[in-house]
């Protein structure tokens, strides 16, 4: 979710959002240890197994399994889009797609993949407008054809691509691991680009991965400062990484 928003910005906005106050305006919260309970909204049951922990800024349900914070609860109570919930809370959110005003311009991929493409040309120019007027793109990773046509772009590449047109400082890239590991598990804290070549032709880098490390290697060849690859479930992870010394997850520079 939601990597073309600066995350930053969404872990500032939770951190002005009451989670209390957005789920107790559905459903009667209850305190118990250091949160609430409550009878699930998301469906119907008899005993509350809806638990809230402000602290951590999380909701979940042991009976339907529903979880996520201040933003995700209103996307999925009220049915919103995420441009939707941003703006509920507070943002200035502008949905919009590569293809708008020519914003990525791809090649067809492969063939055998059918509509897939990758992007050739990023025109930055829409989403400066955007920052000067303090709206905040939301970026659908579609491409437009030399001939019109719709691609699908993966996300990571589509990221890395309008980072590097922007010139961006760093790109942040989101996933569900702590970030690039050794052989014995260990987080890799700061990494150059021949580093994340040579841990790739071991084989130390693997899976999905790849594909995070190899965006990442581009960005960087294209004008991105740095790219941090991090945990994108850990709380205020985009927070303690841009503006604490030690950071978090693993940062790639090109030397």
């Amino acid at each position: 979710m939601s990597k073309t928003i600066p995350q930053e910005f969404i872990n500032l906005l939770l951190e002005k959002v009451s989670l209390v106050d957005v789920i107790s305006g559905v459903t009667e919260l209850k305190p118990k240890g250091d949160g609430y309970h409550a009878l699930c909204p998301f469906h119907k049951e008899n005993t509350p197994s809806f638990v809230v922990t402000p602290k951590k800024g999380f909701y979940y349900c042991f009976g339907c399994k529903a979880h996520g914070n201040a933003i995700s609860f209103v996307m999925d109570y009220h049915k919103y889009s995420f441009v939707q919930a941003i703006n509920n809370q507070g943002g200035q959110a502008v949905g919009l797609s590569g293809k708008d005003a020519n914003l990525m311009i791809c090649d067809q991929t492969n063939p055998d993949l059918g509509l897939v493409g990758t992007p050739q040309v990023v025109n930055p120019d829409v989403l400066k407008t955007l920052f000067d007027n303090d709206l905040i793109p939301v970026i659908a990773p579609l491409g437009a054809g030399q001939k019109g046509e719709t691609y699908n772009v993966n996300g990571d590449t589509a990221a890395g691509a309008i980072a590097a047109a922007l010139k961006a400082d760093r790109l942040l890239l989101l996933t569900d691991v702590d970030g690039v590991k050794n052989l014995e598990g260990d987080i890799l804290t700061e990494l150059t680009s021949d580093q994340i070549i040579s841990l790739i032709k071991d084989g130390v880098i693997a899976g999905g991965m790849i594909p995070k490390t190899e965006t990442a290697l581009k960005a960087i060849e294209n004008g991105v400062r740095a790219v941090v690859i991090l945990d994108g479930r850990a709380p205020n992870a985009c927070l303690l990484e841009l503006f604490t010394e030690h950071g978090v997850g693993s940062l790639i520079r090109k030397k």
